[in-house]
Protein backbone atom coordinates (compact mmCIF):
# COMPACT_ATOMS: atom_id res chain seq x y z
CA UNK A 1 0.00 0.00 0.00
CA UNK A 2 0.91 3.58 -0.65
CA UNK A 3 2.62 4.98 2.72
CA UNK A 4 1.00 8.25 1.43
CA UNK A 5 -2.55 6.88 1.54
CA UNK A 6 -1.78 6.11 5.12
CA UNK A 7 -1.36 9.71 5.64
CA UNK A 8 -4.96 10.24 4.67
CA UNK A 9 -7.31 10.09 8.09
CA UNK A 10 -11.24 11.76 8.16
CA UNK A 11 -12.33 12.57 11.18
CA UNK A 12 -16.34 12.52 11.81
CA UNK A 13 -18.08 14.11 14.80
CA UNK A 14 -21.54 13.83 15.42
CA UNK A 15 -23.58 15.78 18.45
CA UNK A 16 -25.42 13.87 20.29
CA UNK A 17 -27.81 14.67 23.33
CA UNK A 18 -27.78 12.46 26.23
CA UNK A 19 -31.50 11.61 25.84
CA UNK A 20 -30.40 9.95 22.45
CA UNK A 21 -28.03 7.56 24.21
CA UNK A 22 -30.51 4.13 24.35
CA UNK A 23 -29.53 3.49 27.35
CA UNK A 24 -29.65 6.15 29.15
CA UNK A 25 -32.93 6.22 30.91
CA UNK A 26 -35.22 8.84 31.98
CA UNK A 27 -34.67 8.84 35.33
CA UNK A 28 -30.41 9.01 34.92
CA UNK A 29 -31.32 12.33 32.25
CA UNK A 30 -33.20 13.51 35.26
CA UNK A 31 -30.60 12.82 37.67
CA UNK A 32 -27.99 14.19 35.40
CA UNK A 33 -30.07 17.73 35.16
CA UNK A 34 -30.20 17.80 38.98
CA UNK A 35 -26.58 17.60 39.17
CA UNK A 36 -26.25 20.98 36.66
CA UNK A 37 -25.79 23.92 38.12
CA UNK A 38 -26.58 25.90 35.28
CA UNK A 39 -27.61 26.74 32.01
CA UNK A 40 -23.98 26.17 30.91
CA UNK A 41 -23.75 23.06 32.06
CA UNK A 42 -27.61 21.67 30.95
CA UNK A 43 -25.94 22.65 27.79
CA UNK A 44 -22.84 20.73 27.96
CA UNK A 45 -23.59 18.09 29.71
CA UNK A 46 -27.46 16.98 28.12
CA UNK A 47 -27.19 18.23 24.72
CA UNK A 48 -24.08 17.62 23.86
CA UNK A 49 -22.76 21.34 23.17
CA UNK A 50 -18.99 21.46 21.92
CA UNK A 51 -18.18 24.36 24.10
CA UNK A 52 -16.17 25.65 27.11
CA UNK A 53 -17.10 27.47 30.18
CA UNK A 54 -16.75 31.23 29.79
CA UNK A 55 -17.27 34.08 32.95
CA UNK A 56 -17.36 33.60 36.37
CA UNK A 57 -16.28 30.41 38.12
CA UNK A 58 -18.18 31.18 41.21
CA UNK A 59 -22.00 32.45 39.52
CA UNK A 60 -23.72 31.69 42.59
CA UNK A 61 -22.17 33.90 44.78
CA UNK A 62 -23.14 37.24 45.68
CA UNK A 63 -21.14 39.88 47.96
CA UNK A 64 -23.85 40.61 50.27
CA UNK A 65 -26.15 38.30 52.77
CA UNK A 66 -26.18 35.16 52.49
CA UNK A 67 -22.66 35.01 50.91
CA UNK A 68 -21.28 37.46 53.27
CA UNK A 69 -22.07 37.40 56.94
CA UNK A 70 -21.40 40.40 59.87
CA UNK A 71 -18.25 38.82 62.00
CA UNK A 72 -18.78 37.00 65.11
CA UNK A 73 -17.02 35.51 67.84
CA UNK A 74 -16.43 31.93 67.18
CA UNK A 75 -18.43 29.48 69.75
CA UNK A 76 -18.64 25.39 69.53
CA UNK A 77 -17.12 24.43 66.03
CA UNK A 78 -13.96 23.43 64.38
CA UNK A 79 -11.50 25.08 62.84
CA UNK A 80 -9.86 24.73 59.16
CA UNK A 81 -5.95 26.39 58.44
CA UNK A 82 -5.77 26.35 54.93
CA UNK A 83 -2.01 27.67 53.49
CA UNK A 84 -1.09 28.26 50.03
CA UNK A 85 2.64 29.91 50.01
CA UNK A 86 4.59 31.47 47.16
CA UNK A 87 8.13 32.39 46.44
CA UNK A 88 7.82 35.75 44.28
CA UNK A 89 4.14 36.61 45.01
CA UNK A 90 2.06 37.28 48.55
CA UNK A 91 1.34 34.26 50.42
CA UNK A 92 -2.24 33.33 50.61
CA UNK A 93 -3.95 31.86 53.93
CA UNK A 94 -7.66 31.23 55.12
CA UNK A 95 -9.50 29.91 57.65
CA UNK A 96 -12.48 28.27 57.37
CA UNK A 97 -15.14 27.49 60.80
CA UNK A 98 -17.57 24.69 60.69
CA UNK A 99 -20.20 24.76 62.71
CA UNK A 100 -24.12 24.74 61.12
CA UNK A 101 -22.44 25.69 58.22
CA UNK A 102 -19.15 27.19 56.79
CA UNK A 103 -17.79 30.47 57.51
CA UNK A 104 -14.20 31.46 56.12
CA UNK A 105 -13.35 33.98 59.49
CA UNK A 106 -9.49 34.98 58.38
CA UNK A 107 -7.55 35.62 55.73
CA UNK A 108 -3.81 36.41 55.43
CA UNK A 109 -2.11 38.21 51.60
CA UNK A 110 1.66 39.07 52.32
CA UNK A 111 4.75 38.29 51.43
CA UNK A 112 8.00 37.21 53.42
CA UNK A 113 9.42 34.12 54.45
CA UNK A 114 8.28 31.62 55.99
CA UNK A 115 9.11 31.89 59.18
CA UNK A 116 7.47 35.17 58.98
CA UNK A 117 4.50 33.94 57.33
CA UNK A 118 4.43 31.15 60.31
CA UNK A 119 4.32 33.68 62.99
CA UNK A 120 2.00 35.63 61.20
CA UNK A 121 -0.54 32.67 60.92
CA UNK A 122 0.28 32.07 64.95
CA UNK A 123 -0.62 35.58 66.00
CA UNK A 124 -4.48 35.12 63.98
CA UNK A 125 -4.97 32.14 65.50
CA UNK A 126 -4.36 34.25 69.02
CA UNK A 127 -6.87 36.57 67.75
CA UNK A 128 -8.93 33.75 66.85
CA UNK A 129 -8.95 32.52 70.46
CA UNK A 130 -8.98 28.83 68.10
CA UNK A 131 -6.34 26.52 67.05
CA UNK A 132 -6.97 24.40 63.63
CA UNK A 133 -8.05 20.92 63.47
CA UNK A 134 -5.57 20.35 60.61
CA UNK A 135 -3.70 22.50 58.41
CA UNK A 136 -3.74 22.12 54.68
CA UNK A 137 -1.17 23.18 51.95
CA UNK A 138 -0.26 23.84 48.95
CA UNK A 139 1.28 20.08 47.77
CA UNK A 140 4.02 22.68 45.97
CA UNK A 141 4.84 22.72 49.41
CA UNK A 142 6.62 19.10 49.36
CA UNK A 143 8.34 19.68 46.09
CA UNK A 144 12.12 18.94 46.63
CA UNK A 145 14.79 22.35 45.72
CA UNK A 146 17.68 21.50 43.31
CA UNK A 147 20.15 22.63 45.64
CA UNK A 148 21.62 20.42 48.09
CA UNK A 149 20.67 20.54 51.81
CA UNK A 150 17.52 22.92 51.25
CA UNK A 151 14.43 22.22 53.12
CA UNK A 152 10.64 22.09 51.20
CA UNK A 153 8.36 24.54 52.05
CA UNK A 154 6.59 22.19 54.38
CA UNK A 155 9.47 21.46 56.60
CA UNK A 156 10.12 25.12 57.15
CA UNK A 157 6.52 25.21 58.58
CA UNK A 158 7.18 22.30 60.33
CA UNK A 159 10.07 23.79 61.99
CA UNK A 160 7.91 26.33 63.05
CA UNK A 161 5.52 24.10 65.00
CA UNK A 162 3.24 24.33 62.03
CA UNK A 163 2.58 20.72 60.82
CA UNK A 164 0.92 21.12 57.37
CA UNK A 165 -1.40 18.02 55.11
CA UNK A 166 -0.86 18.16 51.47
CA UNK A 167 -4.32 19.49 50.56
CA UNK A 168 -6.37 18.74 46.93
CA UNK A 169 -5.31 19.00 43.79
CA UNK A 170 -8.54 18.70 42.41
CA UNK A 171 -9.33 22.48 41.08
CA UNK A 172 -12.36 21.52 38.83
CA UNK A 173 -14.11 19.20 40.70
CA UNK A 174 -13.46 21.30 44.45
CA UNK A 175 -14.51 24.69 42.48
CA UNK A 176 -18.04 22.88 41.97
CA UNK A 177 -18.39 21.84 45.62
CA UNK A 178 -17.69 24.88 46.66
CA UNK A 179 -20.22 26.32 44.02
CA UNK A 180 -23.00 23.68 45.63
CA UNK A 181 -22.15 25.12 48.75
CA UNK A 182 -22.56 28.67 47.49
CA UNK A 183 -26.20 27.43 45.98
CA UNK A 184 -27.35 25.91 49.20
CA UNK A 185 -26.25 28.91 51.47
CA UNK A 186 -23.67 26.20 53.28
CA UNK A 187 -20.57 28.85 53.10
CA UNK A 188 -20.81 32.39 53.80
CA UNK A 189 -18.17 34.85 53.90
CA UNK A 190 -17.00 37.67 56.72
CA UNK A 191 -17.40 41.13 55.08
CA UNK A 192 -14.15 42.13 56.95
CA UNK A 193 -11.76 39.60 54.50
CA UNK A 194 -11.63 42.05 51.62
CA UNK A 195 -8.95 39.92 49.31
CA UNK A 196 -11.31 37.16 49.27
CA UNK A 197 -14.28 38.84 48.54
CA UNK A 198 -12.38 40.58 45.63
CA UNK A 199 -11.28 37.31 44.53
CA UNK A 200 -15.12 35.59 44.24
CA UNK A 201 -16.11 38.41 42.47
CA UNK A 202 -12.98 38.13 39.95
CA UNK A 203 -11.97 34.70 39.35
CA UNK A 204 -13.12 33.65 36.08
CA UNK A 205 -12.93 30.99 33.16
CA UNK A 206 -10.39 32.36 29.84
CA UNK A 207 -12.76 34.66 27.51
CA UNK A 208 -12.35 32.04 23.95
CA UNK A 209 -13.75 35.01 21.99
CA UNK A 210 -10.04 37.15 22.55
CA UNK A 211 -8.08 33.67 22.65
CA UNK A 212 -5.85 33.87 19.47
CA UNK A 213 -6.47 30.23 18.95
CA UNK A 214 -9.96 29.76 19.88
CA UNK A 215 -9.96 25.94 18.96
CA UNK A 216 -7.59 26.06 21.81
CA UNK A 217 -10.70 25.50 24.87
CA UNK A 218 -10.17 25.15 28.61
CA UNK A 219 -12.14 24.63 31.82
CA UNK A 220 -9.21 25.93 33.62
CA UNK A 221 -9.86 29.38 35.31
CA UNK A 222 -7.55 31.96 34.54
CA UNK A 223 -4.42 31.71 36.81
CA UNK A 224 -4.64 34.97 38.46
CA UNK A 225 -6.10 36.36 41.81
CA UNK A 226 -7.03 32.99 43.20
CA UNK A 227 -4.48 32.61 45.96
CA UNK A 228 -7.45 33.00 49.00
CA UNK A 229 -9.92 30.80 46.63
CA UNK A 230 -7.20 28.47 46.18
CA UNK A 231 -7.15 27.97 50.14
CA UNK A 232 -11.20 28.42 50.87
CA UNK A 233 -11.37 25.66 48.10
CA UNK A 234 -9.50 23.13 50.04
CA UNK A 235 -11.33 23.94 52.81
CA UNK A 236 -14.36 23.15 51.91
CA UNK A 237 -13.52 19.87 49.84
CA UNK A 238 -11.83 18.84 53.80
CA UNK A 239 -15.04 19.36 54.66
CA UNK A 240 -17.62 17.76 52.04
CA UNK A 241 -15.38 14.99 51.77
CA UNK A 242 -16.77 13.38 54.71
CA UNK A 243 -13.26 14.57 57.19
CA UNK A 244 -15.65 16.77 59.82
CA UNK A 245 -19.81 15.19 60.41
CA UNK A 246 -21.29 19.12 60.24
CA UNK A 247 -24.16 17.26 62.37
CA UNK A 248 -22.12 16.44 65.06
CA UNK A 249 -19.36 19.23 65.43
CA UNK A 250 -18.88 20.25 68.55
CA UNK A 251 -15.59 22.04 70.71
CA UNK A 252 -15.74 19.73 73.15
CA UNK A 253 -15.69 16.12 72.75
CA UNK A 254 -18.47 14.53 74.91
CA UNK A 255 -17.93 10.62 76.55
CA UNK A 256 -20.66 8.36 77.23
CA UNK A 257 -20.23 5.74 80.04
CA UNK A 258 -21.53 2.18 80.05
CA UNK A 259 -24.99 3.38 82.08
CA UNK A 260 -25.50 6.25 79.52
CA UNK A 261 -23.97 9.03 81.39
CA UNK A 262 -22.41 12.01 79.04
CA UNK A 263 -18.57 12.63 80.79
CA UNK A 264 -18.18 16.85 79.33
CA UNK A 265 -13.98 16.16 79.09
CA UNK A 266 -11.99 18.92 78.96
CA UNK A 267 -8.22 18.67 77.62
CA UNK A 268 -5.78 20.62 78.73
CA UNK A 269 -2.17 20.67 77.52
CA UNK A 270 -0.66 17.51 76.92
CA UNK A 271 2.49 18.14 79.78
CA UNK A 272 0.52 18.72 82.23
CA UNK A 273 -0.08 14.78 82.61
CA UNK A 274 2.59 13.59 80.25
CA UNK A 275 5.36 13.15 83.53
CA UNK A 276 8.20 12.87 80.94
CA UNK A 277 7.84 16.26 79.54
CA UNK A 278 7.15 17.24 83.92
Amino acid sequence: MNPELLKIREYFCTRMATRENPINTPEVIAMVREMCLDQEEIDIRLEGEFTARGGYVYKEYKDNFPHVVKPFELAEGVLINSIDPHDSTPHGVCWLWVSDKMYTVAELFIPGTIDELSDAILMTEMRLGQEPIVRLCDPSAWNEEQQANTKTTAQLFEANGLYVEKGSKDMTGGNRKVRVELQHERLAIFENLKRLRFEMRNYRYPDQKRMRDERKRSDKPIDKDDHIIECQRRAVEYVVDGNIDMDIVHREMEFVTPDGRILDIKFEKEDQFDPLLQ
